[in-house]
């Protein structure tokens, strides 16, 4: 729903800024990686949403190359590859999307809400084979 309304993402954006300077400022980024990572994660979550891909696709690659040493928030990894295998989709780099999607499901397990990226991934890649169908038709 909001991501459909850029006005109502842009206020959520600025709050996430702003938590972040402060975890930049107070030095606290590898004290509270797991806060640094959701937040990150978050604003690449509105950055995918508010159609500026690239910017979005770094942000969660950091959240990824900080995998080794997230603690409790562990389902920002595949939520992560998630995020990415979307972007890589509405770019039409279809093997790039599937790479993702197939990490986000098959790579990471016992988390809370791995039965909905599952069933996301899922739905994701029946789209991607039903857009590939259509394209040989």
């Amino acid at each position: 729903m909001m991501a459909k309304q850029p006005k109502l993402l842009y206020p959520m954006l600025n709050d996430i800024e702003e938590k972040l300077k402060i975890h930049v400022k107070s030095n606290d980024t590898n004290k509270n990686l797991d806060q640094y990572c959701y937040l990150i994660f978050m604003k690449g979550v509105i950055k995918r949403h508010l159609n500026e891909k690239k910017e979005a696709i770094k942000l969660f690659d950091e959240v990824i190359s900080c995998k080794k040493r997230i603690k409790d928030e562990v389902h920002l990894l595949p939520q992560s590859y998630f995020e990415l295998g979307m972007i890589y989709r509405e770019m039409k780099r279809t093997s790039e999307a599937k790479r993702m999607l197939k990490k986000a499901r098959d790579d990471y397990s016992n988390y809370l809400s791995e039965c909905m990226i599952n069933f996301r991934v899922v739905s994701a890649l029946d789209l991607i084979k039903k857009e590939k169908t259509s394209l040989l038709n």
